[in-house]
């Protein structure tokens, strides 16, 4: 039997996670001999010359995997390089894995990407690789142990939260200043108020500060 050439293209991987990457691969050899994996792994920077110098004749993949690092995503624009390999890739089974999984990291990686599989970076194991990649060849989503108890926590806070509330206390986790927040995520003082005080409710928080806010908010994993 020809074997079929299953292509990925591996974006800012760990060390960590290209060892178990490959260890998932090397699991699913003999439940399915019939695939063999040829592909390539890439840091930013390569991955953007790659398309500066090749712009209409990078391969097409069956797998992209971006693997998301918070301090990096600060300086650089992962979710639109991802787009753009994504436009030579159509077809191509999207894996993000959380090198720190929030609910607010996983919120915007569903509003930008929606991938059909989301890992933390806790649970990639041999096991957790090899189920996600036995989901890309079954055309399936999966979504990994850490990622679905936080998505079970957002949906318990689904109508009471909104992108405002995140980005307050997303601001806050990264130290910014009260008096900098409305031009941070463009609200006035009084209403970005009225959310602080919205959330400490929300948290049974009242009359409680702005340090227990980020405590609890760290605590159940939104931030």
């Amino acid at each position: 039997m020809e074997r079929q050439g299953l292509k990925y293209l591996l974006l800012d991987p760990l060390p960590i996670l290209r060892e178990a990457f490959y260890q998932g691969i090397d699991m699913l050899k003999a439940s399915y001999p019939q695939y063999s994996w040829i592909g390539k792994e890439l840091n930013s920077r390569e991955a953007r010359e790659a398309l500066k110098e090749d712009p209409g004749t990078a391969p097409g993949y069956q797998l992209i995997w971006l693997h998301l690092d918070p301090a990096k995503q600060e300086k650089e624009n992962p979710f639109k390089l991802l787009a753009a390999w994504q436009l030579h890739s159509p077809e191509a089974h999207i894996v993000v894995s959380l090198q720190q999984a929030t609910i607010y990291l996983i919120r915007k990686v569903l509003q930008k990407v929606n991938p059909h599989g989301m890992l933390a970076l806790v649970d990639c194991e041999q096991a957790a690789i090899g189920a996600a990649l036995t989901a890309v060849l079954r055309q399936e989503v999966f979504y990994s142990k850490t990622v679905l108890l936080l998505l079970h926590t957002f949906f318990q806070t689904f109508e009471a939260m909104d992108r405002a509330d995140y980005a307050i206390l997303h601001e806050m986790d990264k130290g910014t200043p009260i008096t900098q927040l409305p031009e941070k995520v463009l609200l006035s003082h009084s209403s970005i108020l009225n959310r602080r005080i919205k959330l400490k409710a929300l948290f049974d928080l009242k009359g409680k500060t702005d340090a227990h806010l980020l405590q609890q908010a760290k605590r159940l994993g939104y931030i």
